[in-house]
């Protein structure tokens, strides 16, 4: 077996630190977008009106963009400031982009250190082959982006209400389950 020089075994203490510092950061990202993304199952679940156990059921068979159009949806009922919030909930959406090339590119450390190079790859109709580069204040934009969208999201929980829409239930009445087939013939 071969020895490593000292140069050597130096070098490979450097990567060994960068490697660390790399999944670190991944690490915190994702903890951030799995806490933002709980904090979206509790508005969806509490603007359903669904318990737990049955909001849990329900969301957990939704990706993140169903789950932000569901709220989009139901903020559209809600006696607040719409626009505001349905600019946060789209924001998620780019978020959830960044989440992809975490989630799923091939990572590692630069050589310099202090930040991620992802290798992406897309094929929609032509192939590509990306260096995505991610520094450490990259990620702390993110991370501050996210805490802020999670305060929102739990602002508005607490905000939002299961709200009967009169719309519906005018277009219900006149309109019901099954057409306008008398039931008692």
């Amino acid at each position: 077996m071969t020895e490593l020089t000292e140069e050597q075994m130096q070098q490979a203490a450097s990567w060994m630190v960068r490697y660390q510092e790399t999944y670190e950061m991944v690490g915190e990202f994702m903890w951030h977008f799995a806490m933002l993304e709980d904090d979206l199952n509790n508005l969806v679940e509490q603007m359903m009106g669904l318990e737990t156990i049955n909001g849990a059921i329900l969301i957990n068979h939704l990706d993140i963009a169903k789950k932000v159009n569901l709220a989009i949806c139901g903020m559209q009922l809600q006696p607040i400031n719409q626009q505001a919030a349905i600019k946060d909930l789209n924001k998620i959406f780019g978020i959830n982009d960044d989440r992809k090339i975490v989630a799923h590119c091939l990572f590692g450390p630069t050589k310099e250190g202090g930040a991620v190079e992802f290798h992406r790859t897309t094929t929609n109709k032509k192939l590509s082959l990306d260096l995505v580069v991610w520094t450490k204040d990259d990620f702390k934009a993110k991370f501050e982006k996210m805490t802020a969208l999670r305060k929102s999201l739990v602002d508005l929980t607490n905000t939002v209400k299961i709200v009967q829409s009169e719309l519906f239930s005018t277009w219900l009445e006149g309109n019901p389950p099954g057409g306008s087939v008398p039931l008692n013939d």
